[in-house]
């Protein structure tokens, strides 16, 4: 692995870190942080990760321009928003419930110390 691999040119010049690049330096191997997070199933999502350092710049290159690549990191995204997060979702269902209860029986429900 070079060092050149964890960094990507955009058309207009700019140079960026791969931040979603991770490297496993106990297998040799690198992963999609985004992919293996959201387990799409390809070769850099891979519990063995991606190897295969013939033309790795291009495979790695051509894996950051997949469209399932980029849903992933968008997914991962919205997931760490306050509103992507599970307990958000399962605040939400309590008041739908609560207002469920209310309306069924015109009683209030709330805490009491």
């Amino acid at each position: 692995m070079t060092t050149k691999m964890l960094y990507s040119r955009w058309t207009n010049g700019e140079i960026h870190p791969r931040k979603w690049l991770l490297y496993s330096a106990s297998k040799g191997s690198v992963y999609c942080y985004y992919c293996s997070l959201l387990n799409i199933g390809d070769k850099f999502s891979h519990p063995d990760g991606f190897s295969s350092w013939k033309k790795a710049h291009s495979k790695i290159s051509a894996h950051e321009q997949r469209e399932v690549h980029r849903n992933c990191v968008l997914e991962a995204r919205d997931r760490g928003t306050e509103a992507g997060r599970v307990d958000r979702a399962m605040e939400s269902q309590r008041m739908e419930n609560k207002k469920l209860v209310q309306s069924r029986t015109g009683i209030s429900l709330g805490v009491w110390k």
